[in-house]
């Protein structure tokens, strides 16, 4: 019996010590994927405002700097939150769908950016 008692603490040990030194890593990449989402949130915010000014050059150049900077750093969000990360996948496709078109519709854009600064601001995003 003292055996399986030793045997049990042991194992215990062993896994408190293992989440112990897992738990920096996890707060580590947190840390990187809040922010990342500052620095995506950042550039989704100027492009917004580009398109506010309904400059659509600056705003599609705006957005391959978001879709550049995302393809960088999305493997942290998938790893934090499968579901937000296509969620903002999504979002990003309907964006550049927008932008495509010689005269984009701003009402929708605004709403896609609006949808996507809050998944940003979910991962941890500040401005």
């Amino acid at each position: 019996m003292s055996h399986r008692i030793l045997i049990s603490t042991f194992t215990a040990v062993a896994l408190g010590f293992a989440l112990l030194s897992a738990a920096p890593v996890v707060l580590a990449q947190d840390d990187a994927v809040a922010g990342n989402a500052s620095r995506l949130l950042a550039i989704a915010t100027s492009v917004d405002e580009s398109v506010s000014a309904s400059d659509w050059d600056a705003a599609r150049t705006g957005w391959q700097s978001f879709d550049g900077t995302w393809d960088d750093v999305e493997d942290g969000f998938r790893a934090v939150w499968r579901d937000g990360y296509r969620d903002v996948e999504s979002h990003m496709s309907t964006i550049q769908r927008l932008l495509r078109e010689d005269v984009p519709n701003a009402d929708q854009l605004h709403a896609e950016i609006s949808a996507l600064t809050d998944l940003l601001t979910q991962f941890g995003a500040s401005n």
